[in-house]
């Protein structure tokens, strides 16, 4: 889990998109994990055929499922972007002592 991953979405439905990541690995990215604004046309966000990368947020062998997430990678990078500045402050800020 938390892996990045590329797919191809293949049909979207109210409650989320399916997603090829490759001929027999195929998953589910629920709307929920979409984005933080409640989408109300899923049409606006992708279409069928459609590449886009995802973080893979569950991993259920037993049932076949696999979950992807939007919404958690975009946060990713936010997190990764403030621990990237607090440690570009605290480098400065020990070379100016």
């Amino acid at each position: 889990m938390g892996d990045l991953v590329e797919g191809v979405i293949l049909k979207t439905t109210p409650f989320g998109l399916f997603v090829e990541l490759d001929k027999d690995i195929h998953g589910l990215a629920h709307i929920s994990e979409l984005s933080e604004k409640t989408a109300a046309n899923l049409g606006e966000l992708c279409k069928p055929g459609e590449t886009m990368k995802f973080k893979i947020v569950s991993i259920e062998p037993q049932e076949h499922r696999l979950g992807l997430s939007l919404k958690s990678l975009k946060e990713g990078s936010k997190t990764e972007k403030k621990i990237e500045s607090k440690e570009l402050v605290e480098d400065v800020e020990t070379k100016e002592e």
